[in-house]
């Protein structure tokens, strides 16, 4: 096969289909990505904090929550494990 102008388009197209296929799948993964809101809860007085990372003022709500129970039994597991079950604390 012959190297020629229009072979070098058509695989500078190929290219171009294969990273646009590519980027649409990844942003299919992420749009389809469940994000898991994580808790802070309390075992002994059946209460939770969600957990925030971004959010300053919920880190500083978690510390709180945390120096409230620190002689209870804490886990950080899923929100929908605790949301029907515990108090949630704001």
């Amino acid at each position: 096969m012959e190297f020629t102008k229009n072979n070098s388009l058509d695989i500078c197209c190929i290219k171009l289909k294969i990273n646009i296929s590519i980027f649409l799948c990844f942003l299919l993964v992420k749009l389809l990505e469940v994000k898991k809101i994580r808790a802070r809860a309390c075992i002994k007085c059946r209460e939770y904090v969600k957990i925030q990372p971004d959010d300053p003022e919920n880190q500083e709500l978690i510390k709180s929550f945390e120096g409230n129970h620190k002689r209870h039994t804490l886990i950080t597991l899923d929100i929908d494990e605790v949301k029907d079950q515990y108090k949630e604390v704001m």
